[in-house]
């Protein structure tokens, strides 16, 4: 479980992301013609880069900043260095699926 600092922190990051959101918005925003300008909102329509984590089958460090953590018993990649870095190990079908048969457990 994650620190209540880290969450704080988490938070502020995305409050400071929609108030520039709604700054750009507001902006773009023309009210004598009641249209928005498509060229300010272009960098509100804009892709923006996250670190979220990618799933390999196997983990192999991608720098000397890397380091693995196991977490649920699954394993996770992270760098200090390169946010990009970040990997979680794919979970075999055997830990998430189900096998149902027409036989019952006590036969």
């Amino acid at each position: 479980m994650r620190s209540n600092a880290k969450v704080h922190e988490s938070c502020c990051r995305m409050l400071k992301v929609f108030q520039h959101g709604l700054r750009m918005l507001s902006a773009a925003w023309n009210p004598s013609s009641h249209m928005i300008n498509s060229q300010q909102m272009l960098p509100l329509l804009s892709s923006t880069q996250t670190r979220c984590y990618k799933v390999a089958v196997s983990l192999e460090r991608r720098c000397k900043d890397c380091y693995f953590v196991r977490r649920g018993g699954r394993l996770y990649m992270e760098c200090k260095k390169h946010g990009r870095h970040k990997t979680m190990q794919k979970l075999s079908k055997s830990k998430y699926q189900l096998y149902f048969t027409d036989k019952p457990w006590w036969s």
